[in-house]
């Protein structure tokens, strides 16, 4: 008994003096985001075209206007730091992309610390802090330098000031959620949340309709530049945009002319779209959140209290999004939004039966403790295989400076851009008419591959000069060839990965129309 008085005392130290837990939980944030960082790996996908707009604007000082990014305001905003940092080659560039974005996921811990503290005393907002610092999906998107980052920081000020008491701050909040609109064209359903909840808090007073009005005014004001130079550039506003460019691609998906898209078809696409958005919504809250959250929100329903109502109509708004884009996509990161609020529902769980037991410090030690274990037997269980996917980008570098066609099923394919843009770096291509990043190789389709001989033959004039095959393919004639090359005369070997005492297993080999057109 006596040493769980003196842990409770000496943990005591911690829960009055936040800051010091603060900078605590932030370095164990930062330890983590290390221990996983795809350090002399390039940017993929959706990154890598944030980084290519980020870039140019810190090369010319001014937004492109060849081509252009429907949610740019992380690009505009990663640029700045481009603009002041300089680095030498292409890879240290993108890690630094990384650095900024895991950094802001870092910083979040403020904001999200001070919004629990809305609702709780400052031990438990703490823990509130802990869960999102220690979430394993936000660590692991914090490193992919995309929009989320900085979305969610930008959501989390936003409500902190408009659950404030000063009603200054909450109409900076709608400036706030103004700029994470810019970042996301979602926060326009926060808007619209906030706008709803400000009309419910203040209808009693007389000014009401003029403050709501400002609010408004003020919303406009931050999202006006942005949307103006949008129109005036490329003609469209960027953010209601994406929504009638995603209905369109409803329409495409339907594989029914869009003239005759009846009113049940619709139904269909937003019942599989709910469908969708339930299913992704209990991979999101695996780890933590799976026993926190819904015991949490059937504990917010019971208080009917005007705070508490607000988190589940905010959930609910900002569900909105996530559910139309789970019409045509699969990705956990659209429910992101909603973990500042899990984070809150989490702790009113916590919270109901911490304060059942009378150490209750020792416990809240305990419960962090917890989070932090399951967030790293998470991000074991997820955790990529960095040397090869290293091994891919390097060999991709490899195939670009001794190719100029190859086939499509090898995982170095993925890689391919990046390894091009390093190769020409500082050098950047123009962009294709569709704004896709160009791609000097030609990589020929293999996934009807029956005959390697047809397919080399049928090929040809698609610009195939090499295959390329790795020991993970499921290809049995390309695992054929990987294996017994020696029976294919047409084939010389040029590269194979084992002789540079590479993890990645995969063989390179040029293709001698000649010798099997002769055959």
């Amino acid at each position: 008994m006596q040493i769980l008085n003196s842990m409770e005392n000496k943990l005591q130290i911690f829960t009055q003096h936040v800051w010091i837990s603060l900078i605590f939980l932030c370095i164990g944030g930062i330890i983590l985001r290390i221990f996983y960082f795809p350090f002399n790996l390039p940017i993929t996908l959706d990154g890598l075209f944030y980084f290519w707009f980020a870039y140019d604007i810190s090369i010319t000082g001014n937004l492109p206007m060849e081509y252009y990014i429907e949610n740019d305001g992380w690009p505009i905003f990663l640029g700045f730091w481009l603009q002041i940092f300089h680095f030498e080659n292409f890879l240290e560039y993108v890690t630094f992309q990384r650095v900024i974005s895991s950094s802001l996921s870092i910083v979040t811990i403020i904001p999200i610390f001070l919004l629990c503290k809305k609702f709780f005393n400052q031990k438990y907002a703490l823990i509130g802090a802990a869960i999102f610092v220690f979430e394993p999906r936000l660590i692991q998107n914090s490193l992919l330098g995309i929009t989320e980052p900085l979305y969610l920081l930008l959501i989390s000020i936003s409500l902190v000031l408009f659950f404030s008491e000063n009603k200054k701050f909450i109409f900076i909040s709608f400036a706030i959620v103004a700029l994470a609109t810019i970042v996301r064209s979602e926060g326009l359903f926060l808007f619209i949340a906030f706008s709803i909840l400000y009309v419910l808090k203040f209808r009693t007073n007389k000014q009401m309709i003029a403050k709501y009005a400002l609010a408004i005014f003020i919303f406009i004001l931050v999202l006006l530049p942005s949307v103006s130079y949008r129109v005036d550039n490329y003609g469209h506003d960027g953010i209601l945009n994406k929504i009638i460019r995603s209905t369109g691609e409803i329409k495409l998906s339907s594989n029914i002319e869009s003239s005759n898209i009846e009113f049940s078809d619709w139904i269909s696409f937003l019942i599989n779209g709910l469908i969708n958005t339930i299913k992704f919504l209990g991979w999101d809250l695996i780890p933590i959140f799976i026993i926190f959250v819904p015991i949490g929100f059937l504990l917010v329903i019971k208080r009917r209290n005007f705070k508490e109502f607000s988190i589940i109509l905010i959930i609910f708004m900002m569900s909105g999004p996530a559910w139309f884009a789970y019409l045509n996509n699969s990705d956990t990161r659209f429910l992101f939004i909603l973990y500042p609020l899990f984070c809150i529902l989490s702790v009113f769980t916590i919270e109901k039966f911490a304060n059942k037991i009378k150490k209750n410090n020792i416990i809240i030690v305990i419960l962090i403790l917890g989070i932090l274990i399951s967030s790293i037997l998470f991000l074991e269980y997820k955790k990529i295989d960095y040397e090869l996917e290293r091994d891919s980008f390097e060999i991709a570098g490899i195939v670009s400076n001794i190719a100029s066609g190859i086939n499509s099923s090898t995982e170095i394919s993925k890689y391919m851009k990046t390894a091009e843009i390093n190769k020409n770096w500082p050098k950047l291509p123009s962009l294709n008419t569709d704004n896709s990043i160009p791609l000097e190789i030609k990589i020929i389709s293999d996934k009807s591959l029956i005959s390697i001989k047809s397919f080399i033959l049928d090929s040809k004039s698609k610009g195939l000069t090499h295959l390329v095959i790795d020991e993970e393919s499921e290809n049995k004639k390309l695992m054929e060839i990987f294996y017994n090359f020696e029976k294919y005369s047409f084939l010389e070997k040029v590269y194979d990965s084992k002789d540079d005492n590479r993890k990645l297993g995969v063989k390179i080999f040029k293709i001698n129309f000649d010798k099997l057109i002769n055959q």
